[in-house]
This record gives C-alpha cells, sequence and structure tokens, in this order.
C-alpha cells in the first residue's frame, strides 16, 4: 500500500523533513532490492551513486583504507552493524550539506564498504534521481517564494527567468539564480553594522520564518520577523545600518 510506504519513509532520517509532494514523488523513485552476503553494495573510496535504505535484515560495513584516512574508523577492518531504517551513504551526504545543497554533492565517496550480514532486503534511490527531484523542488520553491518578495513580486516566470546583468564565469544569469533559499542557524551573522560590500557580493535577505534580531553598537534595538526585507541599503551602496 502506497500510503504505509509514505508513512514508513517519513520515520527514517533520510525522509523525515522532505515536504509531503517531494517525499511522495522520492518514493516513486526507489527500487526494492534483495541482496546476500556475498555481495558488496558498495565499497570504501567509490563514487556514491546510490542510496540503500535497510527495510529487512542485517547490513555490515567494514572500514578500509579510505574508511581510515576520513578519521571513521581506527584501522581497516573494524565493522559495524546496520539495521532497519539505516540509509547506507546518506551520512556522507549530510558531510556535503544534506538534501539542502545537492549541488554540493559532487565528487562524493562511500566511506565504508558495505553488505548484507546473510539476506537483506533494501530500497535503492539512484544519487542523480534524488538531486533532479529535490532541485526541481527547490526551483518550485524559489519562483513561489519570489513571488512574494518585494522586489520581484510583480515579475512574470518569464521574467524570472530571463538573463539578469549579472555575470559569472563569463556568462549572463538568470534573474531567480541570483536568489538563494538559505536555513540558517541561531547566532548567523550577516553582517556587521557600518559594514559597505560592493554590488556583487552584497547582500539583501528576505525573512521567510524565524525572527532576526538587529544590533546597533552591540545592543538588540529591533527584532524583526517573517516578510522583513533586511539589508536595503546595500541597494544604494550604502553601508548597513545595523
Amino acid at each position: 500500500d502506497f500510503q504505509m510506504l509514505i508513512k514508513y519513509l517519513s520515520g527514517c532520517d533520510l525522509f523525515k523533513d522532505l515536504p509531503p509532494h517531494v517525499l511522495e514523488e522520492t518514493s516513486r523513485a526507489l527500487e526494492w532490492r534483495r541482496c546476500y552476503s556475498d555481495e558488496w553494495l558498495c565499497t570504501d573510496g567509490q563514487p556514491l551513486t546510490h542510496l540503500y535504505l535497510i527495510i529487512a535484515g542485517r547490513m555490515i560495513q567494514t572500514a578500509g583504507t579510505y574508511t581510515v584516512v576520513r578519521g571513521a574508523a581506527e584501522v581497516r577492518g573494524a565493522q559495524v552493524s546496520r539495521v532497519q531504517k539505516y540509509v547506507v551513504g546518506y551520512r556522507e551526504l549530510q558531510d556535503r550539506g544534506g538534501l539542502g545543497d545537492p549541488g554540493s554533492w559532487e565528487a562524493v565517496n562511500y566511506v565504508w564498504s558495505s553488505k548484507p550480514e546473510t539476506t537483506a532486503e533494501v530500497f535503492v534511490l539512484a544519487m542523480n534521481d534524488l538531486r533532479t527531484i529535490l532541485q526541481r523542488a527547490e526551483f518550485e520553491e524559489r519562483i513561489r517564494l519570489l513571488r512574494e518578495f518585494p522586489l520581484t513580486r510583480d515579475r512574470s516566470l518569464q521574467e524570472l527567468s530571463e538573463p539578469s546583468r549579472v555575470s559569472r564565469g563569463g556568462q549572463k544569469i538568470t534573474l531567480y539564480s541570483l536568489f538563494e533559499v538559505k536555513e540558517l542557524p541561531r547566532h548567523y551573522m550577516f553582517y556587521q553594522q557600518s559594514e559597505k560590500y560592493p554590488p556583487e557580493t552584497a547582500m539583501i535577505s528576505f525573512v521567510i520564518s524565524g525572527d532576526i534580531q538587529l544590533k546597533s553598537r552591540g545592543l538588540i534595538v529591533e527584532t524583526v520577523s517573517t516578510g522583513t526585507l533586511v539589508g536595503e541599503e546595500a541597494l544604494d551602496g550604502d553601508q548597513y545600518t545595523h
């Protein structure tokens, strides 16, 4: 039953924070597979091409030279046992920004060699499929937010997709590509009062959710929240006020 599958996946670390429509699309890209103890799913140092969600049985991960070099084990041959709902390959992705930054997944390698202890069942998810799903979802979310952003809310999708006046690597980039959606940790510093950056590095931020504290001379003078534009001074080439 498809809904039972969705419920099961939502309890796994890899999938639990995905929006419902992204989770549903990702679940359709999964492939069920039974594997055996003489079959290596992946070897340490090998490029990460698939994720393996354990749904039955036990997986043994063995340290190799790459595992030791990465500091994940002290000696070659060390072993750890993985059980149901563990995702082989996910920890490596977390070290590269996790699901929030699929653009940084290039040149990621498996840290451990993995194979079943006896017989195991897994869901297999191709990295290319997951990257495509997440990037498409991120694009749709970015366009939705740009239609709320004061400086772009009146622009059509066609206008947002047109080349901007900004060049990177010798090419004009699209207007929507100028904007990034980021989840920032507590105490993140956007910039400091009186700083002034050149146009190519100055930042303007629009608060999607959460609160931002504005400070003057080290003291909190205001707390702003969802819907607030922060750093507008950069539009005029001025110093940041807070």
